[in-house]
């Protein structure tokens, strides 16, 4: 069916979503994976580039042969359209596949089900586990990369997702250099003093101090939270919500994942695994799903 607004959504407790943009034959991979694997109704939601490929007329003519749902959306940040995702949709659980990764195992799609319908859990999937990161500006080890849910593919209760949303939070990334948000600019622009070489071997750690990190005994200058990691970080610890998650790197067998195709599409991101051609995700949509 082809839906005009979100809200029109209705009727299914849980539900599969792809957003596309602009990887039509990726996320026709994804589309079929997930028709295979999972018992989930497929919404597809198209949100499409200044030069746009014609997907929104390739998914309605897919659909003549394919059951899922379609629903257009201006283009936005993955946080923003996240956050309007949740905000809106009429549902108990949502399944996000990202379009450029395709499920290899219905095993591991029924057991976040069922782990993600118990009590008192906010979402199942894999994780990210929090980690030091380099200042890739400074070359600086001095930062930690947050942990959050592995957003390619995870399942996440709505309701505990709004929860986090109504207190002003949200999908989108975010670094933070202070553990008080009213002093966080303060401290971002007394962070930037690297850019002189002098501060660079003379750190004035006493003054660096009032705004250091302390996150799980790892002192830092500053925390990146990813995609979904404030709202993660929310939930996990704030609420004390439970997220069944696997480790990371376990993904790989059972999904298969470009790695940022659509971002590196998007951007000039040289970590951003550019996909391969088009002849060859069509000759895998007719050799594997027939």
């Amino acid at each position: 069916m082809e839906y005009k607004s979100i809200q029109d959504i209705k009727g299914n407790d849980e539900i599969a979503i792809v957003i596309n943009v602009s990887t039509k034959y990726l996320t026709t991979l994804a589309i079929l994976s997930l028709k295979k694997y999972t018992p989930l109704p497929v919404l597809v939601i198209n949100c499409p580039l200044k030069n746009d490929d014609g997907s929104y007329d390739y998914f309605i003519k897919l659909m003549r042969d394919i059951d899922f749902d379609l629903l257009s959306l201006p283009l936005r940040s993955h946080g923003s359209t996240l956050d309007y995702i949740f905000q809106n949709i009429e549902c108990e659980r949502v399944l996000l596949l990202d379009s450029d990764a395709e499920l290899k195992s219905k095993e591991i799609i029924s057991l976040m089900l069922n782990e993600s319908r118990k009590d008192n859990f906010f979402g199942a999937g894999f994780k990210h586990e929090h980690r030091r990161q380099l200042d890739d500006i400074y070359n600086l080890d001095n930062g930690i990369y947050c942990e959050r849910m592995w957003l390619p593919t995870c399942i996440l209760n709505v309701k505990h997702i709004r929860e986090a949303l109504s207190k002003g939070l949200s999908f989108n990334v975010k670094t933070l250099y202070c553990q008080n948000q009213k002093l966080n600019t303060i401290a971002r622009k007394w962070y930037h003093r690297y850019k002189i070489s002098f501060f660079r071997n003379n750190r004035l750690s006493f003054l660096s101090n009032i705004f250091k990190f302390k996150f799980l005994n790892i002192e830092a200058e500053w925390i990146f939270c990813d995609t979904g990691a404030i709202v993660f970080q929310y939930l996990c610890y704030i609420k004390q919500y439970d997220y069944f998650g696997l480790t990371e790197m376990s993904y790989q067998e059972y999904v298969i994942h470009a790695l940022g195709a659509t971002r590196g599409l998007m951007s000039d991101d040289v970590d951003a695994v550019k996909f391969e051609s088009n002849e060859y995700h069509i000759n895998r949509i007719m050799e594997i799903y027939n």
